[in-house]
């Protein structure tokens, strides 16, 4: 689920912007730049912090997904 709700925000960011994620579940710390890095946008941070889930993602072009 938190793939599917990182894509949607992205939707709403504007290239070279940044989206901050924070999850709670555990496999979003490889799902989610697993998914940004094939749709075209660059994480610029991954970590696990206080049992939550940080990623960091710089919107790529306007044609990724």
């Amino acid at each position: 689920m938190p793939v599917l709700r990182a894509r949607k925000a992205m939707e709403e960011v504007s290239p070279g912007d940044l989206l901050a994620v924070i999850a709670s579940d555990r496999g979003a710390i490889k799902d989610i730049p697993a998914w940004a890095r094939t749709a075209g946008h660059e994480v610029v941070s991954a970590e696990e912090r206080d049992g939550e889930i940080h990623i960091l993602i710089r919107r790529g072009p306007a044609h990724a997904g």
